[in-house]
């Protein structure tokens, strides 16, 4: 079942008491916390391609990349990870690099390179660990994460909007964000329990 903003939103009013009236929307908190959790795990998991061009170099990274997991010519062979450094050393002459179907890549700049230099168009299969997308809308996590979201939520919210100038209300929010702080950081580090040595299983073509 998927977690939706609107269910986040009214389980944080709901939680925050009174105060909760002053949370028109949560969206700069949710993505804060979506992209927190992305970053500090690798819960997210997705594909894409990449289309060489005969004699391009690099291309860019696939959208919210983090890490890659594995890539492979669409129909044909699977790549090597290799270092920035040795694609350097195999490009001796930079007016006529070796051309021919990419054997290996390695990532520098924000960019992939493939090795040889593509020779023609070829579909790369990306696979890869992600970032949450930036868009609140749809929520990639599971059901599992409800209250990880929520408690990241509060936590938020009781740091930012629901802070007042009030000396009291300071003391209240302060109180209310340590406890959910606390709360948030469990919840995540249940969760990167639960990916800790989970299997992993690709689907590539070797030729």
């Amino acid at each position: 079942m998927a977690i939706t903003k609107a269910e986040v939103l009214a389980a944080v009013i709901q939680r925050t008491g009174p105060l909760g009236s002053q949370l028109a929307d949560i969206d700069e908190e949710l993505r804060s916390v979506l992209y927190d959790i992305s970053s500090r795990g690798d819960f997210l998991q997705t594909e894409g391609t990449v289309d060489t061009v005969d004699g391009t170099r690099s291309y860019a990274l696939p959208v919210n990349f983090k890490q890659p997991l594995e890539l492979n010519i669409s129909g044909g062979n699977r790549l090597t990870l290799f270092e920035f450094a040795e694609y350097q050393r195999n490009l001796i002459d930079e007016s006529s690099p070796t051309e021919g179907e990419p054997q290996e890549y390695c990532i520098f700049n924000g960019k992939l390179w493939f090795w040889p230099v593509a020779d023609d168009a070829y579909e790369i299969n990306v696979y890869y660990r992600s970032y949450h997308a930036n868009s609140v809308a749809a929520i990639e996590f599971s059901e599992q994460f409800r209250e990880t979201i929520y408690e990241g939520v509060l936590y938020k919210c009781w740091t930012g909007r629901l802070t007042a100038n009030d000396p009291e209300m300071f003391a209240l929010a302060s109180q209310k964000a340590m406890v959910h702080g606390g709360n948030y950081e469990r919840e995540l580090s249940r969760r990167l329990e639960g990916v800790h040595g989970r299997p992993r299983f690709m689907k590539y073509h070797d030729i």
